[in-house]
């Protein structure tokens, strides 16, 4: 078994690897269909498409590694992720470094969303289940 701390950074790295290759491949799609890298109006489409993908696969792999409460841990890793690129990588968003930034930033959210998780979220207990 894994330690759930380095559960919680690689299932960061996967998830944000994935976040970065399904935004290029929506960006390569709106570019083929539309002429420009931009999505206009689908863009918000894509984005809420890509971050559901993105917590559900977090989730699916906090499941495999017996991480508990898998789907709001990944939920916040992925959320945070996301509230911190928009404030302080928006303008360098398409940046070849973003590659190596977002999956790094979602390994430190899903560690922090983790020790958040364990820390403060109550355990269930066998009585709330009878």
């Amino acid at each position: 078994m894994v330690a759930p701390p380095i559960a919680a950074v690689v299932t960061g790295l996967v998830t944000g690897l994935v976040g970065v290759v399904l935004a290029w491949a929506a960006a390569q799609g709106c570019e083929a269909v539309r002429g420009v890298g931009t999505c206009g109006r689908f863009g918000i489409v894509a984005l809420i498409a890509i971050v559901a993908i993105e917590v559900i696969v977090g989730s699916a792999l906090f499941r495999m590694w017996r991480i508990g409460d898998p789907t709001s841990t990944s939920f916040l890793g992925v959320g945070l992720v996301a509230v911190i690129a928009m404030l302080f990588f928006l303008s360098s968003i398409d940046s070849p470094w973003m590659v190596l930034v977002i999956p790094l930033l979602s390994a430190a959210t899903f560690w922090l969303s983790w020790w958040v998780t364990a820390t403060f979220v109550e355990p269930e207990t066998d009585e709330l289940h009878r």
